[in-house]
């Protein structure tokens, strides 16, 4: 069976004539080496000259050096000795990336044949071929193919490449160029993109080709510059008769008439030919792959690593190492060829399929051309032991989102976007920018699910970002973040539902499940006066609700909540139930500060106005709970105000059909109607809404008794968990009105009793990010909560002010107070790591301790309010002769607002004088001298209180002076 032997236009390296018909052939030399002696008599008469015209053409999407070879219409043995003639020319077809989403690389192969030169069958073997006893010499003399048919003609070989960042469109393409492929089909459809593409946009279609081309009539141009130029290149492509080249040649076994060797062991020559074609194959991968890195190098790794800023991409990226491993290869296999048959036959090939095959995806994986696969997931782009680098796209396999653009070292490094898969837990859509070492940077922009965006330009946002989003695990199945950026705290808690192995939680999670609606994010508001055990009922609820119930001992009420600690903000809880990571429902419960049990309807207003603020961002309000104590026994004026202050400020469908109570302190079924009934009479129809009775031992035990609680509250348990799924169940829900609110909190200079602040403050309070310079000198940058350090954040001292010779604290704080881990920087350049508990008590003991006289001066300012409050109360009233009975109504709630007052100033008074006894002796001359000043600010107060006539104020005044 003949073997057919295209010849390149551009190149004739076998240097093919009319006298070479009948010569041997030799598929496994090089160059014109592979062309041997005379097997045939090559006399005119034995010559059939064909004159007929044969015009073929193929157009091939090249992807890869398969199609490749399909295109050229190479393979088998015959692949071996195309690579081995024709391997220089190979660049020319071949390219890097040759078709990827960026890149689309054609061959147009056109054939015209005018001429064949064929020797007859019968032409006399040569006379010295008989004479050689040995296949050795057989081989190495005449080779084992003859030279059977030469085509005469001209040749045109057009490589076009079209080029284009917007993936979308090169989709287009390869879609309406699906199937057979003609010229025809890709003219049109380029011309089409390239009218309706916009000339600004700066992924345009770019079209670039280049042309070879043989025996043809000289045109008129051969510069291809743009796809129109090609198509004139084809259109004008014609034979040139007195030019002819060939143009494909048939190379044939030599039969066993010409020499009787090939007909001795005929099985043996059949194990040899196999060999031969196996390394046929090895080699022409291996040109290939070498062709493919060069031209990566030439094109892409010269040019980024002679740029400061991306030769950091490539540093490490041995290219020149892998082409020189991959020529080794090569000369091994060609070394091997020149082997006896019988040595070829009995040893093994110097290289396998397997060799090949790891040989090849290491290369492809160093330029990208095929993915790789890390432990994170599956990266399309180059990498550097297998470490993502460079430009490219990695899928991740955890979480399903993809990140297109920069990599260094196996992470987002450089320009790139993060797309997050919908429902993700933290609703982001994308994230693009700036990355490093796989953290945001500056400048990026996030854009979250619905279409919001947020602008991080500086490395303050970006720290600021990271810290928000950072996530903390509590147990194997929740993770919490927490936001300290609103006036509301904002905890997050992200419950894995496929890590609680608890079966009473699976049922809760799937009757919640089953009875959602078409909504799936359900909001919670809790609302009751101070001191009725909201926050702590709350600390039951997160446990019971994210399951942490069943887990063991870790009471979420020790992570970040402090249950002693009255709520003094709005605190949102997010418990988002999650499975697959993704977001499958959310239940959001706002827990309020408590109303005051005083008659400050200024404080109630601020306290309304603060949750109607935090309420603004939720959809819908599913459920009011009014907390109650089982321990009310009768109407009050405070829980009467309170109730009528609620429910005329909300929309009446709140108390119609989403208003519920729950009642703490008591599980008594006796007491717990009573409270009931009286908080009905002062507002009618609450009896009849939802109601809850819980005495919460949780929050009253230590975390050493858990058995026993956990065993008290099982009951309590299943009474929470029907409480919520009955009110998902019942569709009540109310929108709130369209509500102005004052802007709780802005980022300005706030000036405060311990210096200056530059950042966020809420109601005068440092917190979240700023600048903080106290009065003593010190400078703080960092993060603040209710005006103590808190968070990550470094304080410099002033020079010479500090006793232990400290320049700056470097570290995470927790109120005002140093933690760990922490770096301690002393003025003479040494340095001290807070890394433990251990290493922190070690250094505290090590200090030289100061003065604080901050109890002090804070119980003169409580005192100064109270006298200023009291002093407002008697400038204001005025008394009438004639008094009309609401007059006297009135005077008597003064009378009485005034002497709350004066008894509350009795009690700071003795408390001040209780703290003055108990302050350190050793301390009491450094605390006078502290208070010189306030003294002095006394006896001036004083004496314009005299002048003033301001009896009352005077004299209060003088208490708190006689005191100091």
């Amino acid at each position: 069976m003949a073997l057919v032997l295209p010849i390149t236009p551009n190149a004739n390296e076998l240097l093919i004539t009319k006298n070479d018909l009948g010569k041997g052939f030799s598929i496994g030399d090089r160059g014109s080496n592979a062309k041997k002696s005379e097997v045939f008599i090559c006399e005119e008469n034995f010559i059939k000259e064909i004159f007929s015209t044969r015009d073929t053409n193929n157009l091939s999407l090249i992807r890869d050096s398969e199609s490749l070879k399909a295109a050229l219409d190479v393979g088998g043995e015959i692949s071996l000795s195309y690579g081995l003639i024709s391997g220089k020319v190979m660049g020319n077809y071949m390219d890097v990336n040759t078709s990827s989403n960026e890149r689309m690389t054609f061959l147009y192969s056109r054939k015209i044949v005018s001429k064949v030169l064929e020797l007859d069958y019968y032409a006399p073997p040569s006379k010295d071929i008989a004479s050689v006893l040995d296949i050795e010499n057989l081989k190495s003399t005449y080779g084992l193919y003859y030279i059977s048919k030469i085509e005469y003609g001209a040749a045109l070989d057009l490589k076009i490449t079209l080029e284009s960042s917007d993936k979308e469109t090169m989709n287009q393409i390869k879609g309406e160029l699906s199937g057979s492929v003609t010229m025809g089909a890709l003219s049109l459809s380029v011309k089409a993109h390239l009218d309706k593409e916009d000339s600004s946009k700066s992924s345009k279609l770019k079209v670039t080709s280049s042309v070879f081309i043989g025996g043809g009539k000289q045109m008129d141009k051969t510069d291809v510059q743009s796809f129109d130029d090609a198509m004139k290149v084809i259109d004008s492509f014609k034979v040139n008769p007195d030019s002819l080249v060939p143009v494909r040649m048939e190379v044939s076994p030599i039969p066993s008439r010409a020499s009787t060797l090939l007909s001795l062991n005929p099985l043996v020559l059949t194990h040899y030919k196999n060999k031969i074609s196996s390394i046929g194959l090895y080699y022409w991968e291996l040109q290939q792959m070498i062709t493919v890195l060069d031209a990566f190098k030439r094109r892409v790794f010269d040019p980024l690593e002679q740029d400061a800023d991306t030769a950091k991409y490539v540093n490490n990226l041995n290219i020149g190492q892998i082409v020189d491993s991959l020529k080794k290869t090569s000369d091994n296999l060609i070394e091997f060829l020149q082997n006896p048959i019988k040595t070829i036959i009995e040893s093994e090939t110097p290289c396998s399929d397997k060799i090949i095959s790891d040989i090849k995806i290491n290369a492809q994986q160093t330029i990208g051309t095929i993915p790789t696969v890390t432990k994170i997931g599956i990266w399309s782009g180059p990498t550097i032991n297998k470490l993502p680098t460079y430009k490219g796209t990695y899928n991740y396999k955890f979480d399903g989102s993809k990140y297109e653009g920069l990599c260094l070292n196996g992470l987002r490094h450089g320009q790139g976007k993060l797309s997050y898969i919908d429902g993700n837990i933290d609703q982001i859509n994308s994230i693009e920018g700036i990355w490093e070492e796989d953290e945001v940077y500056f400048p990026v922009t996030i854009t979250y699910e619905g279409g919001k965006t947020e602008l991080i330009s500086t490395k303050r946002d970006s720290m600021i970002w990271r810290h928000r989003l950072n996530k903390e695990n509590i147990s194997e199945s929740i993770t919490l973040t927490t936001d300290i950026s609103k006036p509301e705290h904002i905890l997050k808690y992200f419950v894995n539902v496929d890590l609680v192995k608890s079966t009473e939680f699976n049922r809760f999670y799937k009757e919640t499940l089953s009875s959602l609606g078409n909504r799936f994010n359900y909001n919670f508001l809790f609302l009751g006066l101070k001191g009725t055990g909201k926050t702590t009922m709350i600390e039951l609820l997160l446990n019971i609700l994210t399951g942490q119930i069943y887990d063991g001992p870790r009471q979420l009420c020790e992570r970040k909540l402090d249950a002693l600690e009255p709520t003094k903000v709005v605190c949102i809880y997010e418990i988002v139930y999650c499975s697959k990571n993704t977001k499958m429902f959310t239940f959001t419960i706002v827990d309020t500060p408590g109303f005051t049990d005083s008659n400050d309807s200024k404080e109630d207003c601020n306290h309304m106005k603060s949750i109607l603020s935090n309420l603004g961002d939720l959809e819908r309000i599913d459920n009011v709970s009014y907390f109650s104590s089982g321990e009310l026994t009768r109407k009050s004026y405070e829980t009467l105000r309170v109730l009528h202050n609620i429910f005329s400020v909300l929309p009446k469908e709140a108390f119609k059909s989403s208003c519920s109570t729950i009642t703490t302190f008591n599980d008594k079924s006796k007491q717990d109607s009573d409270s009931l009934n009286i908080l009905n009479e002062i507002l009618d129809g609450i009896k009849d809404k939802p109601s809850i009775f819980i005495n919460n031992q949780w929050s009253q035990n230590n975390q050493d008794k858990f058995k026993e609680l956990q065993g008290m509250i099982k009951t309590k348990t299943s009474i929470i968990e029907r409480f919520f799924i009955e009110r998902i169940q019942s569709k009540s829900s109310f929108q709130l009105k369209e509500t102005t609110t004052q802007q709780l909190f802005e980022s300005k200079i706030t000036k405060t009793e311990r210096g200056t602040w530059t950042g966020l403050s809420i109601n005068g309070i440092p917190t979240y990010f700023g600048t903080y310079k106290y009065l003593d000198g010190k400078e703080y940058e960092g993060f603040c909560l209710n005006g103590k350090r808190n968070g990550e954040g470094k304080l410099n001292y002033n020079d010479g002010d500090d006793k232990n010779q400290i320049e700056s604290i470097n570290g995470k704080w927790i109120d005002d107070e140093v933690y760990f881990p922490s770096t301690i920087t002393y003025k003479d350049g040494k340095t001290k790591s807070i890394t433990d508990e251990a290493s922190l008590n070690n250094w505290k003991d090590s200090l030289v301790t100061e003065v604080d006289c901050s109890i002090i001066f804070n119980k003169l300012k409580d005192l100064e309010t109270t006298v200023d409050s009291i002093d407002q109360m008697l400038t204001s009233s005025t008394e009438k002769n004639n008094e009309s009975f609401d007059d006297f109504i009135k005077r008597i709630e003064f009378d009485r607002r005034v002497g709350v007052l004066k008894k509350q100033f009795d009690i700071q008074l003795s408390e001040l004088e209780e703290a003055i006894k108990e302050f350190p002796p050793q301390h009491v001359s450094d605390l006078n001298r502290s208070l010189v000043s306030k003294k002095s600010k006394y006896k001036l107060q004083i004496e314009n209180a005299k002048k003033d006539n301001k009896s009352e104020r005077a004299i209060y005044l003088q208490k708190i002076l006689d005191k100091i």
